[in-house]
């Protein structure tokens, strides 16, 4: 049967009563055996209230489900600034309902979505050859460094460990907002990562103690490798000997952590890291709003503005297809501004902008500029991101 020939109801948000055929569907198309996968995966997103439903959009042939594309809500914080931000998630077709066009239709679907309710950029963790399709690009490259366990020092006399208590949440969140890039999380978001990380070791978050205060932590879970650190918070020195610490020692194994440069941790990992690869697990990011990515990152572009001495140089505009022109001025200060200003501007492609913005080459390895735009953008870009593995959807 053609794709043409099919009686496909939607793109829809599913309803309450659908909501564990909905689950069914998905556990068969990724060949999961556990029924409650999803729901313990990332169980913050999934159930039958309104605002979990809504961020979820189905096609259906009768009473089959044919394809889905979850939407996965965060606002995210570079700075201080909100970045509003739509994960893309449990992207599924049923086999019986493959090549024939019906995720092209549903992420068509779901990016004017996004546009209309005002996201400034989306992100996935997925196939490039997948989704470059759909205008994603990989970006925010990230280090797997791993760490031999039997070098990692001892912990220092005055702190102690112990795992998590239900009284610590608050202070947890407390840390956690204290990293210049982080996503918005309440108390219940944070109780949902215990679930999602306690599958293969019982104890996930561990916290370090000085003087009855809560002042790191960390979370962790089991790879065949050994052990893989999700997420930190507090001073570096405390969360190194706090993952030295808490990890069991095994006479062989190691510790990984995926560590993206301009993290705090990232000059510890260098100077003491066994080995170290550029991992292929890269955010794919699309740019939505142009003007406001720009905007949330321009004290760092300030910051770079100023370590390179580059003064009074006019300006620099650069536009997405679709989107309003976004100027860099070089006066005294870098000055972000968006609309209308003199002067033609650099036109990208999401793929040009994505590399560009957060991309492992330098710009002028990928457009054809002037000497004195070149000398700029390689000056100012990439910016550094990074997301926390407990945010991958």
């Amino acid at each position: 049967m053609s794709s043409a020939s099919l009686k496909i109801e939607g793109p829809r948000n599913p309803h309450s009563k659908e909501y564990a055929s909905l689950l069914y569907f998905l556990n068969q198309s990724y060949d999961f055996s556990d029924m409650r996968w999803f729901e313990n995966d990332t169980s913050f997103f999934y159930g039958t209230k309104p605002e979990q439903l809504k961020n979820k959009w189905v096609l259906k042939c009768g009473e089959t489900f044919a394809s889905h594309v979850g939407v996965f809500p965060f606002v995210a914080r570079v700075n201080g600034h909100p970045l509003k931000v739509a994960g893309i998630g449990s992207v599924a077709t049923h086999p019986e309902y493959r090549n024939r066009g019906l995720m092209r239709k549903l992420m068509a679907h779901v990016g004017n979505q996004l546009v209309e309710e005002g996201y400034d950029l989306s992100i996935l963790w997925g196939e490039r050859a997948l989704y470059e399709h759909f205008d994603y690009e990989r970006g925010v490259f990230q280090d797997r460094f791993s760490f031999n366990r039997r070098f990692f020092k001892p912990l220092p006399l005055g702190k102690s460990i112990r795992p998590l208590k239900d009284s610590d949440w608050d202070e947890l969140q407390k840390i956690f907002t204290r990293h210049d890039f982080h996503t918005n999380r309440n108390v219940d978001y944070f109780k949902t990562l215990h679930r999602r990380f306690s599958r293969g070791i019982p104890e996930p978050i561990w916290v370090m103690e000085k003087a009855g205060k809560i002042i790191a932590y960390v979370i962790v879970f089991k790879i065949n490798e050994g052990y893989e650190v999700a997420e930190w918070g507090g001073e570096v020195k405390n969360v190194t000997d706090l993952i030295a610490s808490v990890l069991p020692k095994p006479s062989t194994g190691n510790v990984w952590i995926s560590i993206y440069p301009g993290c705090e941790l990232y000059h510890w990992a260098l100077e003491n890291h066994e080995s170290q690869i550029r991992t292929p697990n890269t955010c794919m990011v699309k740019v939505l709003n142009l003007g406001k990515v720009l905007k949330a990152f321009e004290s760092q572009l300030q910051e770079r503005y100023e370590s390179h001495s580059l003064r009074d140089l006019g300006s620099v505009s650069l536009q997405l297809p679709g989107q309003k022109k976004v100027t860099l001025t070089f006066g005294s200060q870098l000055k972000v501004e968006t609309g209308e200003t003199s002067g033609k501007p650099i036109m990208l492609t999401q793929s040009q902008c994505v590399r560009l913005l957060f991309g492992g080459t330098w710009p002028s390895y990928e457009l054809k500029l002037k000497d004195f735009e070149l000398e700029l953008l390689d000056s100012l870009f990439p910016l550094e991101w990074y997301w926390w593995r407990s945010d991958w959807i």
